[in-house]
């Protein structure tokens, strides 16, 4: 019987290195970013009523190799900032599957 996990983990190799999108994810707002590679979903548009109005929140999930995840675990916590495409986004949700190749997190408008 094939290692179902290890055929996994090359394919989401060969995925990512086919189609990446360049983000980076710094700790807390000051931190220094690190360039990683990820997959993204299309973004979706949320509104929250808050006082004064709607606000609109962009979010959309980005997938992660489980192998870089667990590399630079401090980075991929919640509450840490993405930039990507000039945005920054909020770690909302981490998703960990296993014995999946990735890891999915949601990320949100980071609002200040």
């Amino acid at each position: 019987m094939a290692d179902l996990p290890s055929e996994w983990a090359a394919d989401a190799v060969e995925i990512l290195s086919e189609i990446p999108k360049s983000v980076s994810i710094q700790i807390g707002s000051n931190g220094t970013p690190k360039a990683f590679n990820a997959l993204l979903t299309p973004p979706q548009v949320l509104q929250d009523i808050e006082t004064g109005g709607f606000v609109n929140h962009t979010n959309f999930e980005a997938k992660f190799l489980k192998t870089d995840v667990t590399a630079n675990p401090t980075y991929f916590v919640f509450g840490n900032i993405m930039n990507y495409n000039g945005n920054q986004y909020r770690l909302m949700t981490i998703i960990d599957r296993p014995p999946s190749a990735w890891y999915i997190i949601k990320v949100q408008t980071l609002v200040q």
